[in-house]
């Protein structure tokens, strides 16, 4: 019984601190868009979906607003990277309104 006690609360601490860095990212982001005026006329931009936190970082899905186009990415990608202190990567289809994209914050102890 006190395993699963134990088991549970970790898993909540776990959940916490996952939450709260995904908050973080979320808001950083955010700033970046900002600071590099990377907004439509509606004030939409780049938006994360499914937010997952991973050993490396994170990974996502990124929506693209009306009026704005993936290549911005490739030319804010430095300031993501210096705000965010990580790698960005991203891939998407053609035609597709939403990248797959990779945060990598932490670098492999195999390296």
């Amino acid at each position: 019984m006190n395993n699963v006690i134990s088991n549970s609360f970790t898993n909540m601490a776990k959940n916490f601190r996952e939450r709260k860095q995904i908050n973080t990212l979320v808001e950083l982001w955010k700033d970046v868009m900002f600071e590099t005026s990377t907004y439509n006329k509606e004030n939409k931009t780049f938006t994360f979906t499914d937010i997952k936190c991973k050993d490396s970082g994170f990974s996502a899905k990124l929506y693209c607003p009306p009026e704005i186009i993936f290549e911005r990415l490739d030319i804010i990608k430095e300031s993501i990277e210096d705000r965010l202190n990580c790698h960005f990567t991203y891939s998407k289809e053609k035609g597709n309104e939403f990248a797959d994209i990779k945060i990598i914050t932490k670098l492999s102890e195999n390296k």
